[in-house]
């Protein structure tokens, strides 16, 4: 038996969603950290939303970019957990804004900036899971 041919080829757009969840997963945690120890500019540091930010909303921030970091990986090794877990990804961004917003955390931030940036965080979200839905459903994930 050809070994090449018992090879599944991944196509590029996993390559591109695998890169970009894996990159922004770290560079989030990353830049999380920096604002949690106050290794970051004061303009950051003092800012309303991340003033208020508690030990639960770093939890919360943690799981997400764990979580995506874990769909970005197992996208990339072609598993189908990678869809449950980007489905995951986005119930968990939903129940953090939903408590940010109870909370009144974007009280004080550009309502034009937040709603964008929802607005292109849940469109890249839903995106994700469409697209890994449909490799799901022709047997590329497995």
């Amino acid at each position: 038996m050809d070994m090449s041919a018992s090879v599944r080829k991944r196509p590029i757009s996993v390559w591109i969603v695998s890169a970009f969840f894996f990159i922004s997963s770290l560079w989030g945690m990353w830049s999380y950290y920096l604002i949690a120890v106050g290794k970051t500019s004061p303009e950051y540091l003092n800012h309303p939303y991340f003033a208020n930010l508690t030990i639960l909303d770093y939890a919360f921030i943690v799981l997400l970019q764990l979580v995506a970091l874990c769909a970005a990986i197992t996208l990339f090794l072609l598993r189908k957990a990678a869809f449950y877990l980007f489905v995951t990804g986005m119930a968990i961004s939903i129940i953090f804004t939903a408590i940010k917003a109870i909370r009144g955390i974007y009280q004080n931030a550009n309502p034009v900036a937040v709603g964008v940036a929802m607005a292109m965080t849940y469109a890249i979200h839903i995106a994700v899971c469409l697209y890994s839905w449909k490799l799901l459903k022709k047997g590329i994930l497995t």
